[in-house]
């Protein structure tokens, strides 16, 4: 009688053990999205609403709300970030003077320049404009996943329009826009049309 009972309950916890690997296996049968370069930037930034049209790559990050500024999802303030990004481009020369702006819609481009000021003091005026969505996943094991999905639009920044030579190049003067959203869209209209972008600065005096 004794083996009988040890015999169901052996019985019991084998079906145990298989109805709770239930989740597990479904985890792992299930794919993932398909990787994206937004997926390393954890930011809960409302972004402008575009689809750029350029490849995302990665690069050091500046990132703006109205309220804050940082790098690399540190807040910093602009003279470090000029000299941290300084201190990145001489040891990494593979980056060619390029840094990624994710600018929540309604900063202001005040701000905004400050920004792009300190990249292109740091000899990074490749500015690419990262535009992210929120992509939310139910996942069976691991529940409720999001992950940012990202496009982008690339830009160079100048302070002098002299600087600015190339005929298919669209001209855009940072400060004839109010916020980081206004400028975006032109940014990116001109990207879809296969144009370059410079972002002139307003002097600094």
């Amino acid at each position: 009688m004794g083996g009988v009972v040890i015999a169901l309950i052996v019985i019991a916890a084998v079906l145990g053990t298989f109805v709770a690997a239930g989740p597990l296996r479904a985890e792992n049968q299930l794919p993932w999205p398909a990787f994206e370069g937004g997926e390393r930037l954890l930011l809960s930034i409302a972004t402008p609403d575009l689809e750029g049209p350029d490849e995302l790559e990665r690069l050091p990050f500046i990132y703006l709300t109205p309220d804050a500024m940082g790098l690399d999802g540190r807040e910093t303030a602009p003279v470090d970030i000029a000299m941290q990004l300084d201190t990145v481009r001489r040891r990494f020369p593979s980056l060619n003077g390029q840094v990624l702006i994710v600018c929540q819609a309604d900063t202001g481009t005040d701000r905004l320049t400050e920004a792009l000021r300190a990249a292109v003091s740091a000899g990074m005026p490749d500015a690419t404009f990262v535009f992210l969505r929120r992509q939310v996943v139910e996942r069976p094991l691991l529940g409720h996943h999001w992950r940012n999905r990202a496009r982008a639009a690339l830009t160079t920044v100048f302070e002098n329009k002299a600087d600015v030579s190339s005929a298919d190049t669209t001209l855009l003067e940072v400060a004839r826009f109010s916020t980081c959203a206004s400028l975006s869209r032109e940014i990116v209209a001109a990207r879809n049309a296969e144009n370059d972008v410079a972002l002139l600065l307003p002097p600094l005096f």
